[in-house]
């Protein structure tokens, strides 16, 4: 995408099209849906029922916004890119209307990929996302009549990813053979509505403090793009690209790890085990730390030249290298304290203490939005990633706090790992100095 659409404004329009459904995807993927869903999927008594009826429900209220973007695509984009000029919101509503309908398909393979995550099946999930980038690299690829035209096809090409995904979870539902039970839970709902109507209930209580709880970072990234589109041509380009390399370790550590010890921690606790989930945590906790200071500071040394390796070909230019470098340096400086802050915030969801994580986002996004709006003026693109990352310290903070700072000292601190952590820390600073000075 780089080297064919460079840091323009074409980048921009696909940017911020693919954002509310990629948005809508962390939020549902590795946020709020699946957070509240497998809790109360463990509790209820009648799991198929209760999963078949949540399904039903979003998928109807999914389905519904995905029409009304479709119908309203113009009025929608004027808010979601106000500061963009009134022709290029001529050209950019049909491409969000596009990729909005992404988020119906992200909805049925997130639903599928709970259970299987539930019956600690995670390859498929990981898998599956790959469809996704292969589907937009083939449409790159492809013929086409110019850059306008090139981000048409990277939006198709997105629905024809969500589809793969979506087979793809149904055939790990098949060869588990899960497809069946799940076929009659469907099929039997009226029945035995009347033994899940706790479990609903319990559901919508929390989920609405969880969507706010869980999705801190991506709100505030929605807010970065929101806020740059008001600033030069290129500035949401910047964002993203920085943003990718970010996500990098991010994903690969944080979310990886979340995803595959959440559904342990919430069996445990509701097996009142709070002594095994502890240690879980613990071993987490410093798994994540000290995994992400190491690409915090490889991140930082070496920011221009991961750029520059991955980007500086083609439209994407020494100017756009130097510009995301800064960007990615300010996204850095917050790597560490979201990555621990997902953590903790597994214990809160797993004690179902919804209300609590969702007033810790709150005042991360207050806090993002009041730096964002002090930075902008005169730190530009910079300062809104920087804003982001020191609202990631807030959030830590909190998280922390209502984790139980005695908890925290009593069953996380640990002098054997933390000695492990200091030497890893120094010996990837003096690395990282020594190669930085040879290059």
């Amino acid at each position: 995408m780089a080297n064919s659409l460079g840091a323009s404004i074409y980048t921009d329009f696909f940017i911020i099209a693919f954002k509310i459904p990629n948005l809508l995807r962390r939020i549902f993927a590795e946020g709020a849906f699946s957070q509240v869903f497998i809790p109360a999927f463990t509790r209820s008594s009648k799991k198929l029922t209760f999963a078949s009826y949540i399904f039903i429900l979003f998928l109807s209220i999914i389905s519904f916004a995905s029409l009304m973007v479709y119908f309203f695509s113009f009025e929608f984009t004027s808010i979601i890119a106000l500061g963009l000029k009134s022709e290029y919101i001529s050209q950019l509503h049909k491409i969000v209307a596009i990729n909005f309908f992404y988020i119906v398909l992200v909805f049925i393979f997130t639903f599928i990929s709970a259970i299987l995550h539930y019956k600690k099946h995670f390859f498929t999930t990981s898998i599956s996302t790959s469809f996704l980038n292969i589907a937009i690299i083939i449409a790159i690829l492809l013929p086409n009549n110019g850059k306008l035209d090139l981000v048409y096809n990277i939006s198709y090409a997105v629905i024809i990813g969500g589809f793969l995904q979506v087979i793809a979870h149904i055939l790990a539902l098949y060869f588990l053979k899960l497809l069946k039970p799940l076929y009659y839970a469907f099929t039997s709902l009226n029945k035995k509505y009347k033994n899940i109507k706790t479990n609903i209930k319990t559901f919508n209580e929390k989920l609405t403090p969880a969507i706010i709880g869980a999705s801190s970072y991506q709100l505030a990234s929605f807010l970065d793009i929101f806020l740059a589109s008001f600033l030069a041509s290129s500035s949401i380009s910047y964002l993203y690209f920085a943003n990718r390399i970010f996500q990098f370790p991010f994903a690969l550590f944080t979310i990886a790890l979340s995803i595959s010890i959440f559904p342990v921690i919430a069996k445990l606790i509701k097996s009142n085990n709070n002594k095994k989930a502890l240690l879980i945590m613990k071993q987490s906790f410093y798994a994540i730390i000290t995994l992400l200071t190491s690409a915090t500071i490889v991140g930082i040394i070496f920011a221009e030249l991961i750029i520059s390796i991955l980007f500086e070909r083609g439209e994407f230019n020494a100017k756009d290298v130097l510009n995301s470098s800064y960007v990615l340096i300010a996204y850095l400086i917050g790597l560490i304290p979201f990555g621990l802050s997902k953590i903790f915030s597994l214990w809160l969801f797993s004690k179902q203490e919804q209300k609590k994580a969702a007033f810790i986002s709150v005042v991360s996004i207050s806090i993002n939005v009041l730096l964002s709006l002090l930075l902008i003026y005169e730190y530009k693109v910079v300062g809104l990633a920087l804003a982001s990352s020191i609202s990631g310290f807030v959030q830590l903070g909190m998280s922390v706090y209502y984790f139980g700072f005695n908890n925290f000292v009593s069953n996380i601190l640990d002098f054997k790992y933390s000695i492990f952590f200091i030497f890893i820390t120094v010996f990837v600073i003096v690395f990282s100095v020594g190669v930085s000075s040879i290059l």
